[in-house]
Protein backbone atom coordinates (compact mmCIF):
# COMPACT_ATOMS: atom_id res chain seq x y z
CA UNK A 1 0.00 0.00 0.00
CA UNK A 2 1.28 3.51 -0.85
CA UNK A 3 0.00 7.05 0.25
CA UNK A 4 0.50 9.57 -2.04
CA UNK A 5 -0.86 13.77 -2.21
CA UNK A 6 -3.13 14.91 -4.81
CA UNK A 7 -0.75 16.78 -7.44
CA UNK A 8 2.04 14.93 -6.29
CA UNK A 9 4.57 12.78 -8.74
CA UNK A 10 4.53 9.20 -8.60
CA UNK A 11 6.82 6.57 -10.36
CA UNK A 12 4.84 3.76 -10.79
CA UNK A 13 7.26 0.52 -9.24
CA UNK A 14 8.87 -1.31 -11.91
CA UNK A 15 8.68 -5.13 -11.45
CA UNK A 16 10.49 -7.89 -12.89
CA UNK A 17 9.48 -11.94 -13.75
CA UNK A 18 11.23 -15.23 -14.22
CA UNK A 19 10.31 -18.15 -14.75
CA UNK A 20 12.23 -21.46 -13.79
CA UNK A 21 14.88 -21.28 -15.77
CA UNK A 22 15.41 -18.25 -14.92
CA UNK A 23 14.18 -16.08 -18.05
CA UNK A 24 12.97 -12.78 -18.13
CA UNK A 25 9.14 -13.03 -18.71
CA UNK A 26 7.19 -9.93 -20.19
CA UNK A 27 5.21 -8.07 -17.22
CA UNK A 28 2.10 -5.91 -17.89
CA UNK A 29 1.04 -2.74 -15.93
CA UNK A 30 -2.43 -1.55 -15.45
CA UNK A 31 -3.71 0.94 -13.39
CA UNK A 32 -6.66 3.26 -12.77
CA UNK A 33 -4.53 5.54 -10.44
CA UNK A 34 -5.42 9.55 -10.65
CA UNK A 35 -3.42 11.76 -9.06
CA UNK A 36 -6.00 14.68 -8.83
CA UNK A 37 -8.26 13.07 -7.24
CA UNK A 38 -9.07 11.97 -3.48
CA UNK A 39 -9.22 7.94 -3.60
CA UNK A 40 -8.07 4.19 -3.59
CA UNK A 41 -6.46 2.60 -6.68
CA UNK A 42 -4.14 0.41 -7.62
CA UNK A 43 -1.86 -0.95 -10.15
CA UNK A 44 -2.01 -4.21 -11.23
CA UNK A 45 1.56 -6.08 -12.36
CA UNK A 46 0.70 -9.44 -14.80
CA UNK A 47 3.45 -12.11 -15.66
CA UNK A 48 2.21 -15.25 -18.29
CA UNK A 49 4.37 -18.10 -19.27
CA UNK A 50 3.09 -21.23 -20.46
CA UNK A 51 2.12 -22.69 -17.47
CA UNK A 52 -0.33 -20.02 -16.29
CA UNK A 53 -0.54 -16.64 -15.07
CA UNK A 54 0.79 -14.67 -11.43
CA UNK A 55 -0.51 -11.17 -11.03
CA UNK A 56 0.12 -8.95 -7.97
CA UNK A 57 -2.32 -6.17 -6.95
CA UNK A 58 -0.55 -2.88 -5.21
CA UNK A 59 -3.06 -0.23 -3.69
CA UNK A 60 -2.33 3.86 -3.99
CA UNK A 61 -4.17 5.78 -1.45
CA UNK A 62 -4.50 9.46 -2.81
CA UNK A 63 -5.01 11.74 0.54
CA UNK A 64 -5.88 15.80 0.62
CA UNK A 65 -2.25 16.10 2.56
CA UNK A 66 0.89 13.81 3.28
CA UNK A 67 2.17 13.85 6.78
CA UNK A 68 5.72 12.37 7.07
CA UNK A 69 6.38 9.09 6.32
CA UNK A 70 8.28 6.77 8.14
CA UNK A 71 11.75 6.01 8.32
CA UNK A 72 13.51 3.11 7.30
CA UNK A 73 17.10 3.04 8.84
CA UNK A 74 19.14 -0.37 8.31
CA UNK A 75 21.38 -1.99 11.05
CA UNK A 76 24.04 -3.27 8.77
CA UNK A 77 25.03 -2.20 5.29
CA UNK A 78 23.02 -4.21 2.39
CA UNK A 79 25.47 -6.10 -0.28
CA UNK A 80 24.96 -5.13 -3.91
CA UNK A 81 26.37 -8.25 -4.82
CA UNK A 82 26.89 -11.84 -3.25
CA UNK A 83 27.28 -15.50 -4.03
CA UNK A 84 24.93 -17.90 -5.10
CA UNK A 85 24.96 -21.16 -3.64
CA UNK A 86 25.29 -19.43 0.07
CA UNK A 87 22.61 -19.02 2.48
CA UNK A 88 21.98 -15.18 2.33
CA UNK A 89 20.38 -13.13 5.58
CA UNK A 90 18.33 -10.54 4.69
CA UNK A 91 19.72 -7.62 6.71
CA UNK A 92 17.74 -6.29 9.69
CA UNK A 93 15.58 -2.86 9.69
CA UNK A 94 14.20 -0.28 12.17
CA UNK A 95 11.67 2.46 11.55
CA UNK A 96 10.01 5.03 13.02
CA UNK A 97 6.92 7.44 12.80
CA UNK A 98 7.30 11.19 12.33
CA UNK A 99 7.19 11.46 16.07
CA UNK A 100 10.05 9.02 16.78
CA UNK A 101 7.71 6.09 17.77
CA UNK A 102 8.65 2.39 16.75
CA UNK A 103 6.84 0.82 14.10
CA UNK A 104 7.26 -2.99 12.71
CA UNK A 105 9.54 -3.82 9.51
CA UNK A 106 8.37 -6.10 7.39
CA UNK A 107 11.29 -8.16 4.78
CA UNK A 108 9.99 -9.62 1.34
CA UNK A 109 12.54 -12.21 2.77
CA UNK A 110 13.90 -13.55 5.91
CA UNK A 111 16.79 -16.02 4.25
CA UNK A 112 17.24 -17.31 1.38
CA UNK A 113 19.83 -19.30 -1.61
CA UNK A 114 20.13 -18.26 -4.82
CA UNK A 115 21.69 -20.83 -7.29
CA UNK A 116 21.82 -18.96 -10.31
CA UNK A 117 23.29 -15.79 -11.28
CA UNK A 118 21.14 -13.00 -12.07
CA UNK A 119 19.45 -10.02 -9.94
CA UNK A 120 16.92 -10.95 -7.24
CA UNK A 121 15.23 -7.95 -4.87
CA UNK A 122 14.16 -7.43 -1.55
CA UNK A 123 12.02 -5.46 -0.28
CA UNK A 124 11.05 -3.60 3.53
CA UNK A 125 7.63 -1.86 4.22
CA UNK A 126 6.75 0.18 7.72
CA UNK A 127 3.65 1.48 8.47
CA UNK A 128 2.29 4.25 10.96
CA UNK A 129 -1.13 4.53 12.53
CA UNK A 130 -2.26 6.97 9.97
CA UNK A 131 -1.73 4.75 7.52
CA UNK A 132 1.12 6.50 5.84
CA UNK A 133 3.58 3.98 4.13
CA UNK A 134 6.39 3.08 2.91
CA UNK A 135 7.90 0.98 0.55
CA UNK A 136 12.10 0.61 0.05
CA UNK A 137 13.11 -1.87 -2.56
CA UNK A 138 16.99 -3.07 -3.13
CA UNK A 139 18.38 -5.35 -5.84
CA UNK A 140 21.50 -7.50 -5.55
CA UNK A 141 23.08 -8.96 -8.06
CA UNK A 142 23.93 -12.81 -7.06
CA UNK A 143 26.99 -13.92 -8.89
CA UNK A 144 28.91 -17.43 -9.26
CA UNK A 145 31.29 -17.62 -6.17
CA UNK A 146 35.01 -18.49 -7.97
CA UNK A 147 36.34 -20.54 -5.33
CA UNK A 148 33.40 -22.45 -4.99
CA UNK A 149 33.33 -25.69 -6.87
CA UNK A 150 31.02 -28.08 -5.07
CA UNK A 151 28.18 -27.41 -7.40
CA UNK A 152 29.03 -27.53 -10.67
CA UNK A 153 27.20 -27.01 -13.60
CA UNK A 154 26.10 -30.57 -14.93
CA UNK A 155 25.55 -31.08 -11.11
CA UNK A 156 22.93 -28.00 -11.35
CA UNK A 157 21.36 -29.11 -14.51
CA UNK A 158 21.07 -32.96 -12.93
CA UNK A 159 18.57 -30.38 -10.64
CA UNK A 160 17.33 -28.34 -13.15
CA UNK A 161 13.34 -29.68 -13.31
CA UNK A 162 13.27 -29.14 -9.74
CA UNK A 163 13.59 -25.15 -9.64
CA UNK A 164 10.66 -23.37 -8.45
CA UNK A 165 9.34 -26.59 -7.02
CA UNK A 166 8.71 -27.48 -2.99
CA UNK A 167 6.40 -29.34 -0.38
CA UNK A 168 5.16 -32.71 -2.16
CA UNK A 169 5.68 -31.08 -5.15
CA UNK A 170 9.57 -31.23 -4.96
CA UNK A 171 9.53 -34.37 -3.03
CA UNK A 172 7.71 -36.13 -5.91
CA UNK A 173 10.02 -34.30 -8.45
CA UNK A 174 13.45 -35.67 -6.17
CA UNK A 175 12.04 -39.01 -6.26
CA UNK A 176 12.02 -38.85 -10.36
CA UNK A 177 15.30 -37.67 -10.45
CA UNK A 178 17.70 -39.83 -7.69
CA UNK A 179 15.63 -43.16 -8.29
CA UNK A 180 16.62 -43.49 -12.00
CA UNK A 181 20.30 -45.41 -10.75
CA UNK A 182 22.30 -47.89 -12.15
CA UNK A 183 22.71 -50.66 -9.29
CA UNK A 184 25.46 -52.99 -8.59
CA UNK A 185 24.93 -56.28 -7.04
CA UNK A 186 25.76 -56.29 -3.13
CA UNK A 187 28.48 -59.03 -3.53
CA UNK A 188 30.06 -55.95 -5.88
CA UNK A 189 29.89 -52.69 -3.93
CA UNK A 190 32.86 -53.40 -1.59
CA UNK A 191 35.72 -53.19 -3.64
CA UNK A 192 33.70 -49.63 -5.19
CA UNK A 193 32.81 -48.74 -1.22
CA UNK A 194 36.57 -48.53 -0.53
CA UNK A 195 37.20 -45.49 -3.40
CA UNK A 196 33.96 -44.17 -2.43
CA UNK A 197 34.59 -43.52 1.59
CA UNK A 198 38.79 -43.11 1.10
CA UNK A 199 39.64 -40.92 3.50
CA UNK A 200 40.35 -37.17 2.08
CA UNK A 201 44.08 -36.70 3.89
CA UNK A 202 44.79 -39.99 3.27
CA UNK A 203 44.63 -42.04 -0.02
CA UNK A 204 45.24 -45.23 1.64
CA UNK A 205 42.82 -45.44 4.14
CA UNK A 206 39.12 -45.58 4.21
CA UNK A 207 37.07 -43.33 6.93
CA UNK A 208 34.57 -44.96 8.96
CA UNK A 209 31.44 -43.90 10.43
CA UNK A 210 30.47 -44.17 13.66
CA UNK A 211 34.23 -44.00 15.43
CA UNK A 212 36.00 -41.87 12.60
CA UNK A 213 38.66 -44.33 12.44
CA UNK A 214 41.34 -44.32 9.37
CA UNK A 215 41.96 -47.77 8.53
CA UNK A 216 43.88 -49.56 5.51
CA UNK A 217 41.54 -49.30 2.46
CA UNK A 218 41.97 -52.46 1.00
CA UNK A 219 39.03 -54.92 1.22
CA UNK A 220 39.36 -58.08 3.20
CA UNK A 221 36.52 -59.71 3.02
CA UNK A 222 35.32 -57.49 5.72
CA UNK A 223 38.33 -58.23 8.39
CA UNK A 224 39.15 -54.86 8.73
CA UNK A 225 35.98 -53.03 7.81
CA UNK A 226 32.98 -54.41 6.62
CA UNK A 227 29.48 -52.69 5.10
CA UNK A 228 26.96 -51.07 7.15
CA UNK A 229 23.56 -50.30 5.91
CA UNK A 230 22.76 -46.67 8.00
CA UNK A 231 19.14 -47.60 7.14
CA UNK A 232 19.36 -51.04 8.74
CA UNK A 233 18.16 -53.83 5.90
CA UNK A 234 16.16 -55.64 8.23
CA UNK A 235 14.23 -52.21 8.69
CA UNK A 236 13.26 -52.65 5.06
CA UNK A 237 12.14 -56.04 4.66
CA UNK A 238 15.83 -57.36 3.56
CA UNK A 239 16.96 -59.48 6.77
CA UNK A 240 17.65 -62.41 3.94
CA UNK A 241 19.53 -60.31 1.43
CA UNK A 242 21.61 -62.40 -0.60
CA UNK A 243 24.98 -61.56 -2.73
CA UNK A 244 23.24 -61.21 -5.71
CA UNK A 245 20.60 -58.64 -4.44
CA UNK A 246 20.51 -55.64 -6.85
CA UNK A 247 18.23 -53.00 -5.20
CA UNK A 248 17.71 -51.32 -1.94
CA UNK A 249 20.13 -53.09 -0.54
CA UNK A 250 22.66 -52.50 -2.91
CA UNK A 251 22.55 -48.85 -2.76
CA UNK A 252 25.59 -47.45 -1.96
CA UNK A 253 24.36 -43.96 -0.85
CA UNK A 254 23.39 -46.36 2.75
CA UNK A 255 26.54 -48.28 2.90
CA UNK A 256 29.38 -46.82 5.13
CA UNK A 257 32.48 -47.96 5.75
CA UNK A 258 32.58 -49.20 9.50
CA UNK A 259 34.31 -51.38 11.96
CA UNK A 260 32.85 -54.87 12.42
CA UNK A 261 32.28 -55.04 15.74
CA UNK A 262 30.90 -51.60 16.07
CA UNK A 263 28.48 -52.29 13.23
CA UNK A 264 27.67 -55.67 15.02
CA UNK A 265 27.11 -53.85 17.79
CA UNK A 266 24.53 -51.56 16.41
CA UNK A 267 22.65 -54.28 14.49
CA UNK A 268 19.20 -52.94 13.69
CA UNK A 269 18.80 -50.28 16.44
CA UNK A 270 16.96 -47.58 15.27
CA UNK A 271 18.74 -44.47 15.52
CA UNK A 272 18.21 -42.29 18.52
CA UNK A 273 19.09 -38.28 19.72
CA UNK A 274 21.98 -38.33 22.04
CA UNK A 275 25.64 -36.64 22.74
CA UNK A 276 28.90 -36.59 22.56
CA UNK A 277 30.29 -40.16 21.29
CA UNK A 278 28.69 -43.05 19.74
CA UNK A 279 26.71 -46.23 21.16
CA UNK A 280 23.93 -47.20 21.92
CA UNK A 281 21.07 -44.87 24.37
CA UNK A 282 18.33 -47.38 26.03
CA UNK A 283 17.21 -49.58 22.92
CA UNK A 284 18.46 -47.09 20.33
CA UNK A 285 21.50 -45.86 18.49
CA UNK A 286 22.96 -42.59 18.80
CA UNK A 287 25.97 -42.05 15.79
CA UNK A 288 27.71 -39.58 17.66
CA UNK A 289 28.07 -35.78 16.93
CA UNK A 290 30.40 -36.13 14.01
CA UNK A 291 27.72 -38.30 12.32
CA UNK A 292 24.70 -36.81 13.11
CA UNK A 293 24.15 -35.09 9.70
CA UNK A 294 25.86 -37.73 7.59
CA UNK A 295 23.33 -40.25 8.96
CA UNK A 296 20.67 -38.08 8.35
CA UNK A 297 21.24 -37.12 4.82
CA UNK A 298 21.32 -40.47 4.19
CA UNK A 299 18.20 -41.48 5.62
CA UNK A 300 16.13 -38.51 4.01
CA UNK A 301 17.66 -39.30 0.58
CA UNK A 302 16.56 -43.48 1.30
CA UNK A 303 13.36 -41.69 2.03
CA UNK A 304 12.92 -40.57 -1.55
CA UNK A 305 15.05 -42.69 -3.55
CA UNK A 306 12.40 -45.69 -2.42
CA UNK A 307 9.49 -44.13 -1.51
CA UNK A 308 9.70 -45.93 2.01
CA UNK A 309 8.31 -44.56 4.96
CA UNK A 310 11.15 -43.59 7.84
CA UNK A 311 11.19 -46.16 10.37
CA UNK A 312 14.84 -46.23 11.64
CA UNK A 313 14.35 -43.18 14.09
CA UNK A 314 11.90 -39.46 13.15
CA UNK A 315 11.72 -37.30 10.40
CA UNK A 316 12.20 -34.13 12.94
CA UNK A 317 15.30 -35.34 14.52
CA UNK A 318 16.81 -36.10 11.12
CA UNK A 319 15.90 -32.90 9.86
CA UNK A 320 17.40 -31.57 13.24
CA UNK A 321 20.94 -33.51 12.95
CA UNK A 322 20.51 -32.02 9.15
CA UNK A 323 20.88 -28.72 10.51
CA UNK A 324 23.42 -28.93 13.65
CA UNK A 325 26.28 -30.94 11.30
CA UNK A 326 26.14 -29.33 7.73
CA UNK A 327 27.74 -31.33 4.70
CA UNK A 328 31.43 -32.01 5.19
CA UNK A 329 33.61 -32.53 2.43
CA UNK A 330 34.15 -36.17 2.82
CA UNK A 331 30.08 -36.17 2.28
CA UNK A 332 30.31 -34.17 -0.75
CA UNK A 333 33.59 -36.41 -2.04
CA UNK A 334 31.54 -39.78 -1.74
CA UNK A 335 28.62 -37.96 -3.23
CA UNK A 336 30.64 -37.38 -6.39
CA UNK A 337 31.79 -40.97 -6.46
CA UNK A 338 28.91 -42.83 -5.85
CA UNK A 339 27.79 -40.42 -8.80
CA UNK A 340 30.26 -42.74 -11.17
CA UNK A 341 29.19 -45.32 -10.24
CA UNK A 342 25.35 -45.69 -10.23
CA UNK A 343 24.65 -42.61 -11.60
CA UNK A 344 22.63 -40.50 -9.23
CA UNK A 345 23.13 -38.40 -6.34
CA UNK A 346 22.42 -37.63 -3.06
CA UNK A 347 20.29 -34.22 -3.16
CA UNK A 348 20.62 -33.29 0.46
CA UNK A 349 24.36 -33.02 0.32
CA UNK A 350 24.02 -31.10 -2.80
CA UNK A 351 21.99 -28.77 -2.09
CA UNK A 352 21.07 -29.10 1.75
CA UNK A 353 18.17 -26.57 1.79
CA UNK A 354 16.05 -29.01 -0.54
CA UNK A 355 14.96 -30.51 3.07
CA UNK A 356 13.70 -27.01 4.40
CA UNK A 357 11.78 -26.60 0.68
CA UNK A 358 10.29 -29.89 1.35
CA UNK A 359 9.45 -30.25 5.11
CA UNK A 360 9.93 -26.72 6.37
CA UNK A 361 8.39 -22.69 5.59
CA UNK A 362 10.21 -21.95 2.72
Amino acid sequence: MYSVTIGDDFIIPKLNAYDNFNDDIPVSVTTNLNLEIVGTYSITYTAENEIGISIIVITIHVIEHHDELPTITFIEEIPKTYYTKEKFIVPDAVATDYLGNDLIVYKSHEEFTVYFPGIYYIEYFAQDELGNSLYLYFEIEFIDNPDNTTVPVEVELYYESTMGLSGEDLQIELYEIISDMELLRYSDTSVPLSYIDRDLDNASSVFLIYNSARVNYAWDSGATWNKEHVWAKSLFGLAKMSNSHRGMGSDMHNLRAANPVINSTRGNKIFVDGSGSYGAVGSGWYPGDEHIGDVARIILYMHIAWNYEINVGTLEMFLTWHELDPVSPFERQRNDRIYEYQNNRNPFIDFPDFAEYIWGTQ
